[in-house]
């Protein structure tokens, strides 16, 4: 007999990782980018528009290298973001976002957003999906996670455009 724990468990995964596909499918037929390239953006943006690239790694759930190769995709073919060295920190590279990556940004977040919706909405009470993010919320404080501040949860957060 499986643990209800494991059974929650294999539930968000098995979610999570078809949620991830669709959003994935459709950033990239609908605004040409993947769903790592439009959270790199949102990230940026809940970062007032800059951030350091270790923050942004961290931010992300990357690695250094990975978050390393994914701006430099996205300022070398899209120039969607710029690196920077600042006077004031010269140890570390920042990361800007470019007002075509703004531009980019401001397309995705509704197509994100509407996907989202359309593969939850109707299927059970709104209720519910407060309860399962409530139990969620639960574990992670209980564990004392302190989860970075995701892009996908700025860019989702109440009050966003």
């Amino acid at each position: 007999m499986v643990s209800p724990e494991v059974q929650a468990w294999a539930a968000t995964y098995r979610f999570t990782s078809m949620m991830t596909a669709r959003l994935e499918a459709t950033l990239r037929s609908d605004c040409g980018m993947s769903l790592a390239e439009h959270d790199l953006l949102a990230t940026l943006d809940s970062h007032g528009g800059t951030a350091r690239m270790g923050e942004l790694a961290t931010a992300l759930m990357l690695s250094k290298s990975g978050t390393t190769r994914l701006v430099a995709k996205l300022e070398v073919h899209n120039g969607w973001v710029v690196r920077v060295l600042r006077p004031e920190d010269r140890r570390a590279i920042w990361a800007e976002l470019t007002a075509a990556g703004q531009e980019a940004l401001v397309s995705s977040r509704p197509v994100h957003r509407a996907t989202i919706t359309d593969v939850l909405a109707g299927h059970v009470p709104d209720e519910r999906f407060v309860d399962v993010a409530d139990t969620l919320e639960q574990v992670i404080g209980a564990l004392g996670w302190e989860p970075p501040s995701s892009s996908c949860a700025a860019d989702l957060a109440p009050g966003r455009p």
